[in-house]
């Protein structure tokens, strides 16, 4: 058999022989969702209810093990092995692969932590919010917990003090209130002859538990509170401190956005087809997710990419994928010719046999149109495309068509304005009209969800443009140096010196921004120009001349 190696920490990718296999030669995320939950049970039988259940989470399709057939076919096709998925009794389990999830349970089993800790990465990020994927994340986020606490433990017993802080810390950020964690912390930091920072992570986790879940510290973790404050701790106390620590990128609350979405919806309820514009970073990907997780009814949703913009029919291909799999039945329903030229498109449908042949390229054109028109009519779901500006022209054909032709389409297209030509809206809105809802920077009530400290908001508020985008990497920033910990989807400040950090990186962000925008206009002498003017009035001169080329 073929070696195949699943890793679901961290971005999902199926390994053959080393190499990765690409995700387009699935043929659609449906097939990548079944393979996740096929490695999750890492050679169970999952039942075809349970499997469809992930995969058709708001409805499924009217035959849902025939469907399943269909992804499972197209599994093996990728991965060059009919063995990697077994067929079984009333389901499918996957086959003799390897599976990180699994050798990073073995590893912790066996108390080789640095082991476990180096497959470590945030688990099944793509299903963050599939209802299958909370046991097996919530489970893998306290085992990952267990892990670091091993290996701080094994680095003091060892006389590394300030690798055991690092790996406690890790600990911590994942889960603030676990008191096991802290006191490994502290005792690090009192190795590392930080005691006064010792103290104060007693501090914060006393008044986390008072606060929020209304109970008092253990013996313990007042003991030995007591003892650091009083200085009778019977360690060395090197003077080195701690490196650096690593926690999980910050994860972003949906704030802020609760009106548009509620636009999205009626739009989409109502069967109209809106635009959704914003320039990158400003939320446009989190808010169709969340409209997609909130509507009562499947989508087809797909996203054009920046390497596919060349590529005829490259967004479609992924649309029609979508459509299919509510329903791998809708091919059957085509006529042969037609069913001949799409499968030029998705090489996944098998022609019928006899099939006569498309004489020419024109006529192969109309036909994959008229056939794509028939897929997405049949679906009868909403579209939602993200980064519309990257769609390849063909693509837009078919999707110009669909919606003057099926009045009952909704759909929601995603855009950046600065990047999308005007001859492509301009022949959406021919099709159906395209009210436009943008995209504006967050409102600081609303960065108050994310953050529970005035000052820190402030800085948010002040040093970065309040997109999501520019939020979040500067949250990353703090939490990376545990400037900050999660809290019950807030973040909270763990050091004084929080707010001035978030300023600090917020101005960094901005200049880099400036940098980049700069080299993507060169040569455009007149938005050149304007953008250093814009530049001047925030940021130092030298930085605006770097920006600019002329320093």
């Amino acid at each position: 058999m073929t070696g195949v190696r699943f890793q679901l920490l961290g971005r999902f990718q199926v390994r053959r022989d080393g190499e990765e296999v690409p995700p387009a030669a699935f043929g659609g995320r449906k097939v990548r969702t079944m393979l996740r939950v096929l490695a999750v049970h890492d050679g169970d039988l999952v039942p075809h209810d349970v499997l469809a259940d992930a995969v058709w989470p708001q409805r499924l399709p009217a035959d849902p093990a025939g469907n399943l057939g269909v992804l499972v076919n197209r599994a093996r096709r990728a991965l060059g092995d009919p063995a990697v998925v077994v067929t079984g009794s009333g389901g499918y389990a996957l086959g003799e692969c390897d599976v990180d999830v699994t050798e990073f349970v073995a590893h912790l089993a066996a108390a080789r932590f640095d082991a476990a800790l180096a497959l470590w990465g945030e688990p099944l990020p793509e299903d963050a919010y599939a209802d299958w994927a909370s046991v097996p994340r919530d489970r893998l986020r306290r085992a990952h917990v267990e892990a670091c606490e091993g290996a701080a433990r094994a680095a003091l017993a060892g006389g590394a003090p300030a690798d055991a802080a690092r790996t406690a810390a890790e600990a911590v950020a994942a889960d603030p209130l676990r008191e096991s964690s802290t006191l490994l912390l502290a005792e690090a930091l009192a190795a590392c002859g930080d005691r006064a920072g010792a103290v104060s992570r007693l501090d914060e986790l006393c008044r986390a538990l008072a606060t929020e879940l209304g109970v008092a510290a253990s013996d313990e973790v007042v003991d030995l509170r007591d003892r650091l404050a009083r200085k009778h701790v019977g360690v060395p106390a090197p003077r080195a401190r701690p490196a650096a620590v690593r926690t999980p990128a910050a994860g972003l609350a949906f704030v802020g956005r609760d009106d548009e979405l509620g636009r999205l919806r009626a739009a989409v309820d109502a069967g109209r087809v809106v635009g959704l514009a914003g320039a990158a970073g400003a939320g446009k990907s989190r808010l169709l997710a969340e409209l997609g997780r909130s509507l009562d009814v499947p989508v087809v949703a797909a996203q054009a990419y920046l390497a596919e913009r060349d590529e005829a029919w490259g967004l479609a291909r992924s649309l029609l994928r979508e459509a299919l799999a509510l329903d791998a039945g809708i091919a059957d329903s085509l006529p042969a010719r037609t069913r001949g030229a799409l499968a030029s498109v998705l090489p996944e449908i098998d022609c019928a046999p006899g099939a006569p042949s498309v004489l020419d390229g024109e006529s192969r054109r109309a036909l994959i149109l008229a056939g794509g028109l028939h897929v997405l009519e049949a679906a009868g779901a909403p579209l939602i495309v993200d980064d519309l500006q990257w769609a390849d022209p063909s693509s837009l054909a078919l999707l110009g068509s669909a919606l003057a032709r099926v009045r009952t389409l909704s759909a929601v297209l995603a855009f950046r304005p600065a990047e999308t030509g005007a001859d492509v809206l301009d022949a959406l809105r021919q099709a159906r009209g395209l009210p436009t809802l943008t995209l504006q920077p967050l409102a600081s009530a609303a960065l108050g969800g994310l953050v529970d400290d005035p000052a820190l908001l402030d800085a948010l508020a002040a040093g970065t443009d309040r997109t999501p985008f520019a939020v979040g990497e500067v949250l990353r920033g703090l939490a990376a140096t545990g400037a900050v910990v999660p809290t019950h989807g807030r973040w909270r400040v763990a050091t004084p010196d929080a707010a001035d950090r978030a300023r600090k990186l917020g101005r960094a962000g901005q200049r880099r921004g400036i940098a980049r925008r700069a080299a993507r206009h060169r040569g455009s002498a007149a938005d050149l120009l304007a953008l250093v003017a814009l530049a001047r009035r925030e940021l130092p001169a030298r930085v605006v001349a770097s920006a600019a080329g002329t320093d």
